[in-house]
């Protein structure tokens, strides 16, 4: 199984999967994603990926450019930084929007696509009430 984080780039290589949500241990980033069926294309040796601060800076100027992109409020990319790190950004706003990485991007997207399956299971469960 090949582990990714979506902030610092960090790939290692684990036979069995911990128990509980992943956590890189280099950046602290909750957005790691778990890939089980490795594919020839994808880049499988070890690697270290960014320092803590580089990889914070890129994470939060991958979110404030989906969210102008997006037309999302300008407090959106704070919560995801939030939800990523587990703590409020510290100096990260500051920074110039630039696109996303690949990892950041997917990572964006699934949580999106976990937004829109619980609004539709929320309404589908309003519906059924009334």
């Amino acid at each position: 199984m090949l582990v990714i984080c979506a902030s610092c780039g960090r790939r290692r290589t684990l036979v069995k999967r911990p128990r509980g949500r992943l956590k890189c241990s280099r950046c602290g980033s909750w957005a790691v994603r778990a890939i089980r069926k490795i594919r020839w294309w994808l880049p499988t040796e070890d690697f270290d990926g960014l320092d803590c601060e580089k990889a914070r800076t890129i994470t939060m100027s991958g979110l404030i450019w989906y969210a102008q992109i997006k037309g999302y409020r300008p407090g959106w990319a704070v919560f995801r930084f939030l939800r990523i790190y587990g703590v409020w950004p510290n100096g990260e706003c500051l920074v110039q929007p630039e696109p996303p990485r690949g990892e950041l991007a997917w990572w964006i997207n699934q949580q999106n696509a976990l937004y829109a399956t619980a609004k539709r299971r929320e309404r589908i469960r309003t519906v059924n009430e009334s």
